[in-house]
């Protein structure tokens, strides 16, 4: 009875049983679709490194999409708590391995999120195989640590614009993230000089309204004079002048100055109605 089997595994599970993951095991040969999903959201529970090449096995197999799916969120979930001591035998089941099941084991690398995982990824990035090549960018450009940051600044150089594109969103979405003032404007000033669309230009000036400090507003005045992204400097400067406002006293100076330069140049009635009220914050 496949729904007999089902509850038994989770009831092993819940209870925390060491009969669980044995039992998971015997489960992945299951004639029910529903059991061998089960089986492998416990592995996904309770499995270490030691399993990861039955995990693998199902997680690269064409046959049985739910199931595939099932392995490989098991797969990241064994990923997210083994971080380094996985690598190897991802790297292992890569050598040789189609395309598509290169491109599944590429996607648990995030979940590691180490120098030693990103080192993984980055060869694919130049792979033969177009898909594998695709995703390797994507992950480059979506990976959740800032040690990517020195190949997604290489990226967003590339000639290629979709390439450039990745390069400049993890680049910038790093740069957001950045704690270290000094660090955060170095990285906002080099994705600048680097953008060549408007689109770039504006991603990288809503970055720059995560620095709210009076050196920040120097950056932006120039922009105002770019119709392209008027409005978005305006919109920031607008956004850090009233945080100034309300939080350093010594910055009201600088502050009033840029939001006066807004009122100057923008040709945005909702945005000059926004600068007069800051404005009045400023007084």
């Amino acid at each position: 009875n496949p729904a007999a089997r089902e509850k038994l595994l989770r009831l092993l599970t819940d209870r925390g049983a060491a009969q669980a993951l044995p039992t998971a095991y015997n489960a992945l040969k299951d004639e029910d679709s529903a059991v061998r999903v089960t089986a492998l959201r416990v592995f996904g529970m309770l499995a270490g490194t030691a399993d990861l090449p039955a995990i693998i096995e199902v997680a690269v197999t064409p046959a049985d999409d739910a199931a595939r799916t099932a392995a490989e969120s098991a797969l990241t979930d064994i990923c997210s708590r083994a971080k380094n001591e996985a690598l190897a035998g991802l790297a292992a089941a890569m050598n040789n391995a189609t395309p598509e099941a290169r491109r599944t084991l590429l996607r648990a690398l995030p979940a590691v999120a180490t120098p030693e995982a990103l080192a993984l990824l980055t060869p694919a990035v130049a792979d033969a195989d177009a898909g594998v090549q695709e995703e390797a960018l994507r992950l480059l450009s979506d990976w959740p640590t800032v040690d990517a940051a020195p190949q997604l600044l290489e990226l967003a150089k590339n000639p290629d614009e979709g390439k450039y594109v990745l390069g400049m969103r993890g680049y910038v979405r790093l740069a957001r993230a950045e704690n270290d003032p000094a660090r955060k404007t170095e990285m906002l000033n080099q994705a600048m000089s680097l953008a060549r669309r408007a689109e770039e230009k504006k991603m990288v000036v809503g970055a720059w309204g995560t620095l709210k400090a009076a050196s920040t507003l120097d950056v932006l005045k120039p922009l105002l004079d770019d119709a392209d992204i008027r409005d978005d400097a305006a919109a920031t400067i607008l956004g850090i002048a009233a945080d100034l406002a309300k939080k350093d006293p010594n910055a009201k100076p600088a502050a009033a100055e840029a939001v006066k330069l807004v009122l100057e140049k923008s040709q945005n009635d909702a945005i000059k109605e926004n600068a007069n009220r800051v404005a009045q914050q400023l007084q």
